[in-house]
């Protein structure tokens, strides 16, 4: 009697449709049943929500999610630079879901309510599906998010098979032209440069995002310059490909045609 009692109040406390997660600050989030009404603040992961099917779901995004084409009608709430507060709380969410540790602050009244802020931070190239299949545990869609999850981790190794026998690329991505800075190792980025059969040279640079200049660009004599906007490089004049950058920028399930667009040009 006394475990059949354990047991009744463990239930109550723990319903057995309780959905738990582990975000990407190591917090846990437990939602009671699967969220209904979220808002999301970055597009590459409004991208991820149709990507599973959890669209009905999104009622709040950010100034900046325009794919699929749908997700332009949903409510604005605010943008990279700032939060409409009064809007979000109008839109009676259960779950809110961050890019970064960026907004947490400006979350708390929500979360101090109960409302659950899970934050996503991906780095690298694994992290697009593992947020595929967290979410997909979040909005009760976990069969549709590993699909989705496996489909791109395919697509990968299918690159990196097709990828393998490429020569050898010194690389140099721009990742904002003035001030000119690129990215070390440490992100997704990279990885995909390395998947292409390039070497990123500014790979061992200790920050993530470091500014440089040309001369040191041309010191190192990259064989092929990657860039995401149309903005010159003046003092650079190496093979330069121009990318489109919500394909390789956007840590979202269209990254795989980032990745591949990117190993057809340096192939």
């Amino acid at each position: 009697m006394r475990f059949f009692l354990a047991a009744v109040f463990l239930a109550a406390a723990f319903p057995s449709f309780a959905l738990t997660v582990q975000d990407d600050l190591g917090r846990t989030l437990v939602l009671p049943h699967p969220a209904k009404r979220m808002i999301v603040l970055a597009p590459d992961m409004v991208e991820t929500v149709y990507a599973i099917g959890a669209q009905s779901a999104l009622v709040g995004v950010v100034s900046g999610a325009d794919y699929p084409l749908a997700a332009r009608s949903i409510t604005r709430v605010g943008s990279a630079s700032g939060l409409d507060l009064e809007r979000i709380a109008s839109l009676h969410p259960d779950l809110i879901l961050i890019w970064g540790p960026q907004f947490l602050r400006a979350l708390q009244p929500f979360m101090r309510a109960g409302i659950p802020v899970y934050v996503n931070n991906p780095v690298h190239l694994q992290d697009v599906p593992l947020f595929m299949r967290r979410l997909g545990v979040l909005t009760g869609r976990p069969q549709a998010a590993a699909r989705a999850a496996t489909r791109f981790e395919s697509s990968l190794k299918q690159i990196t098979r097709l990828a393998k026998h490429h020569r050898e690329r010194s690389v140099f991505f721009v990742l904002n032209a003035k001030p000119l800075m690129t990215v070390n190792g440490n992100n997704w980025i990279s990885e995909a440069i390395v998947m292409c059969g390039g070497k990123n040279i500014f790979a061992n640079v200790a920050l993530p995002a470091p500014e440089v200049d040309a001369e040191a660009v041309l010191a190192l004599n990259p064989d092929i310059i990657i860039k995401t906007s149309r903005e010159s490089l003046p003092g650079l004049h190496q093979k330069t490909v121009t990318l489109p950058p919500d394909l390789i920028e956007r840590a979202g399930p269209r990254l795989v045609e980032g990745v591949l667009l990117l190993c057809r040009v340096m192939s």
